[in-house]
């Protein structure tokens, strides 16, 4: 009978585990229409206790049953993979500055539209030496939103499922003398995975080599010969990042991935998929050149955590030495009048980091 009290899953159930054969449900509300929980907590009459156990408006008591003395039905606790009730898909669509006009990328941020994850960018006009014109910084507008029922899936879109749930981690750099212009998700065998566009610049006149851009990437995969991806681990014990008392710190390395997960049973009923995404902005102020873009995971022990962006600058320091010694002092300078910047790192807690 508790089937039919609560909303039935859609999709695809798997990862079943018995606990034991009666129980108390605590229902969450709204739990037979679209509420994004079904249950606040569980309690077994062996004493294990499924969530946050407190107060209830709804409960239930839930005992397995014989039929016929031959037909014994136990309760089991199992995961939905329901796409009908989730936000799973990421924009494949590159979301790139106008560099026509000498503009660079000098942010980024993830917007979520229509159930759609996006990358967006801030873009600005390039100025000298590493400088950007700081009345043209703007967001741009993202170039197309994705409809999933007509859009190409592994073209437009990637839609993630239990069986394909992996985003990498990677912090991508450009070369010397360029700029990141540029960046994208694209699919990387069964993984979500990070590009960026990168655009040959000349310090001296901020000019930018329009037509000489192009994409990198890290291409390594769990099956890499020479070099396979680690994965990071969220543990067992996950639960919700923003009950966090303390702040989440960076925990992941480049070139690892991570799947998303539910979260833990006995903490939280398995309710919700972790890590976050992190949707604050990530835009130096004053903008600068950006010469990296990164995928990292921060977190603390016992949470899910957030999967957040992060962006590699120019260091500005170069331009003291030219403020000081004229143009003949421009450090790192070959013969193209292209400067190779020493790189810093910020991520969405506004800390800039010398690497």
């Amino acid at each position: 009978m508790i089937c039919g009290h609560q909303r039935r899953c859609e999709g695809r159930v798997h990862d079943c585990t018995f606990y034991n054969a009666d129980s108390t449900v605590c229902f969450a509300p709204g739990h037979r229409s679209d509420a994004h929980r079904r249950y606040n907590w569980i309690e077994f009459e062996n004493g294990k206790r499924l969530g946050k156990v407190g107060r209830c408006n709804e409960s239930r008591k839930v005992d397995s049953w014989w039929r016929n003395l031959f037909w014994h039905c136990s309760y089991c606790f199992c995961l939905c993979d329901d796409d009908t009730h989730s936000d799973r898909y990421f924009s494949l669509q590159p979301a790139v500055a106008d560099v026509a006009q000498n503009k660079v990328v000098t942010g980024v941020r993830f917007v979520k539209k229509n159930r759609v994850v996006y990358i967006q960018i801030q873009q600005g006009t390039a100025d000298k030496f590493g400088y950007v014109n700081a009345s043209s910084v703007d967001w741009k507008p993202i170039k197309k939103l994705i409809d999933v029922k007509r859009d190409i899936a592994n073209r437009d879109f990637v839609a993630l499922s239990w069986e394909r749930r992996s985003i990498d981690l990677d912090d991508l750099r450009a070369p010397d003398g360029h700029v990141v212009t540029g960046v994208t998700f694209r699919k990387l065998g069964e993984h979500v995975n990070l590009e960026i566009q990168v655009t040959p610049i000349v310090a001296r006149t901020a000019q930018l080599s329009a037509s000489k851009g192009y994409w990198i990437s890290n291409d390594n995969t769990p099956s890499s010969l020479r070099s396979p991806r680690a994965q990071l681990a969220l543990g067992r014990d996950r639960d919700v990042p923003t009950l966090s008392l303390t702040p989440s710190w960076p925990d992941s390395a480049s070139d690892t991935f991570l799947s998303f997960e539910a979260s833990s049973p006995e903490k939280d009923v398995a309710q919700t998929t972790l890590p976050f995404l992190d949707s604050q902005p990530v835009a130096p102020r004053p903008a600068v050149w950006l010469t990296g873009l990164g995928l990292f995971h921060k977190g603390q022990p016992g949470f899910g955590g957030f999967l957040g962006l992060r962006v590699m600058t120019v260091d500005l320091t170069s331009r003291i030495a030219v403020d000081l010694g004229g143009d003949n002092a421009v450090p790192g300078e070959d013969g193209d009048g292209t400067i190779a910047y020493e790189s810093r790192e910020v991520d969405d807690f506004g800390v800039v980091q010398l690497q």
